[in-house]
Order: structure tokens, then sequence, then C-alpha cells
């Protein structure tokens, strides 16, 4: 960092359409692709506003993906 993105692994599991089985997020899923002038604050807040709405999102978390679109369903696996 800043040349190369940070690397960000959450260390719980979580059921994230962005979030891999192990964990980690590709920052370039967030939005723009990686740029040195990116702020930690920025990523915070991006990070934040990802995990605030995970509907409608293709990533690396190909259940989360799939069932993105079923708010219902995508919220009760996600309290699992």
């Amino acid at each position: 960092y800043p040349k190369e993105s940070p690397s960000i692994t959450f260390s719980t599991p979580i059921f994230h359409p962005l979030v891999s089985y192990s964990g980690d997020i590709n920052l370039n899923d967030l939005g723009d692709p990686w740029s040195p002038e990116f702020s930690l604050a920025l990523v915070m807040r991006s990070l934040v506003s990802m995990l605030k709405d995970p509907y409608d999102l293709d990533g690396d978390n190909e259940e989360a993906s799939l069932l993105s679109g079923d708010h219902p369903e995508f919220d009760c696996r996600a309290q699992e």
C-alpha cells in the first residue's frame, strides 16, 4: 500500500457475495480499479457500504451471489 491495494481478510466467516469462502475481499470488486490515490478512509467507507447493501452483487462467493436477488433467503442464510 499505496501502490498496491491493501489485503483485507475477514477472520470470522461472513456470507457475502464479495467475500470469498476464505474471507478475502478483492478491492477491485468494490468499484473502480485500485489507485494509489485512494485513502484508507475511502477503503473503509467502501467496505461499510458493501456490508450494508450485499444485494445484487456478483462476486467470489457463488452461493451468496446466487441468493443476492432473493433478499429473505439471503438474509436467512447470512444469519446462520
